[in-house]
């Protein structure tokens, strides 16, 4: 589900400008990262390495950067945090809302 949707990104990115493709991956692609994010760590290390190369891939599409373009430098540009600490963040907030009641309990 991620991969095809960061495909849908790479063949529309041409029809749009900058802010709108990152409209996009905040609103189609950076939620099923978060969402799992529980479950993304208990993966085994194959596995995990999969989903900061698909997000590497997004930031190239969004950027039209070049392959070969280091992930530090697009998730620089991006205001992006690396995949595991975004992950550690969302924990984070789940843990913090649910000790204050307001999370949704599941």
């Amino acid at each position: 589900m991620l991969s095809q949707r960061i495909g849908v990104l790479n063949r529309i990115k041409s029809f749009l400008p900058l802010q709108q493709r990152v409209l996009y991956y905040n609103a189609m692609i950076r939620p099923v990262l978060s969402y799992a994010c529980f479950v993304w760590h208990t993966c085994g290390k194959d596995s995990l390495q999969r989903i900061p190369r698909l997000r590497k891939g997004a930031a190239k599409t969004i950027l039209e950067a070049d392959r070969i373009t280091p992930s530090a430098q697009l998730f620089n540009k991006l205001g992006w945090l690396p995949f595991y600490n975004e992950a550690k963040v969302a924990k984070c907030l789940i843990i913090y809302k649910r000790m204050q009641n307001t999370a949704v309990p599941q």
